[in-house]
């Protein structure tokens, strides 16, 4: 092997490495990534429920802490509340059983 086959295998190495270097950075741009680690079903911890990126500067997120959920847009800036709710704990239902009181 001559010196030009070795700057070619040099560059080749350096271009692969970069393109591996940029594809995280690619991914995150055009929402593809998923980082988003669910948290444990605790009622106290802050909860990521969606997330959509809406372009390349902003991204839609419902975050939820315990009841109370809350509606940001993320940009580059300062993040926006958009809306924020309390939703109403479930209920829980008891159901009889009617055909016992039929004598059936």
């Amino acid at each position: 092997m001559n010196t030009v086959d070795y700057l070619q295998a040099l560059l080749a190495l350096i271009f692969v490495l970069g393109l591996l270097a940029l594809l995280p950075h690619a991914l995150r741009r055009l929402g593809l990534s998923s980082n988003i680690v669910q948290a444990p079903d605790s009622p106290d911890l802050l909860q990521i429920l969606a997330s959509k990126p809406l372009d390349v500067k902003h991204r839609f997120v419902l975050l939820g802490v315990g009841q109370r959920r809350y509606a940001v847009l993320l940009t580059t800036g300062v993040p926006l509340l958009l809306e924020q709710w309390q939703e109403e704990p479930q209920k829980m239902v008891q159901t009889t059983d009617r055909a016992g009181d039929a004598g059936i």
